[in-house]
């Protein structure tokens, strides 16, 4: 069975290597790699071209079970648990639009654990997922902010790596990004001062914390903010940096 869907496959008849595809995804799931990564495209080609509701639905949710069975059996140095789980949250996405915030946290571990090797379609569902939290809940605005930040960031770096052979997908994701950051609101920096005033006092110990508050405010040019000011005295008193005594020499001029 695993030679047969092997064949069917490359051959890109779906239909022919469903059945054996099954047999071996079902009895023998540490057989090999090709049962999980196949797998998607055959499950994606079974369910567009399945009619009835009822077997569509059991069908997309054995497409989100093959996700978990990879992780549970496959994982490897090529295919590592951030990269599948970031995988099982778009694929979730796909067919359940309307409860997409579901797939939040395996997005969010996906990109924390991939960093740079982030792939593109769960970093830009990464932006998109917590926008939508943020709507349903205007206390997620730091997070939401947060997570645009390391998205951005990472999208940032991939579209200009020369070596990098998506640049201009990252580059779109980035772009993509931060239209839809411009639009939330959250942008403005009079809704930045209000989020993170209280927040800065809470932190002032916490370096990490405050140089993460001053690179989000450098980026959206928030730079002569009293909270900005705050954050630069506090993060200069604990570790020097660069931006910090530049933060601290916006303020004094």
């Amino acid at each position: 069975n695993a030679s047969m869907f092997d064949t069917y496959y490359k051959q890109k008849d779906f239909a022919g290597a469903y059945d054996p595809w099954l047999q071996v995804y079902e009895n023998c799931p540490t057989a090999n790699r090709a049962i999980y990564t196949y797998g998607e495209k055959i499950l994606d080609w079974k369910i567009a071209n399945e009619s009835d509701p009822i077997k569509k639905q059991a069908l997309i949710e054995k497409s989100i079970e093959l996700y978990d069975k990879w992780m549970k059996y496959k994982v490897d140095n090529t295919y590592p648990k951030g990269r599948i789980l970031g995988r099982k949250a778009c694929t979730y996405i796909t067919y359940n639009e309307a409860t997409k915030i579901i797939a939040y946290d395996w997005l969010k571990e996906s990109i924390e654990e991939q960093g740079n090797k982030s792939e593109i379609n769960p970093l830009q569902q990464f932006v998109i997922v917590s926008y939508e939290k943020y709507k349903a809940d205007k206390s997620f605005a730091v997070q939401f902010i947060n997570d645009y930040l390391m998205a951005t960031e990472i999208a940032d770096e991939k579209a200009k790596n020369p070596n990098e052979k998506n640049k201009a997908a990252y580059a779109q994701v980035k772009a993509n990004a931060d239209a839809l950051f411009l639009a939330s609101g959250v942008a403005d920096c009079a809704t930045l001062d209000t989020i993170f005033n209280t927040k800065v006092d809470e932190n002032s110990t916490n370096v990490d914390y405050l140089n993460s508050i001053l690179t989000c405010y450098r980026r959206l040019r928030c730079n002569e903010s009293p909270v900005f000011f705050k954050a630069s005295e506090f993060a200069h008193k604990i570790s020097p940096s660069e931006e910090s005594a530049n933060g601290c020499a916006k303020m004094y001029y």
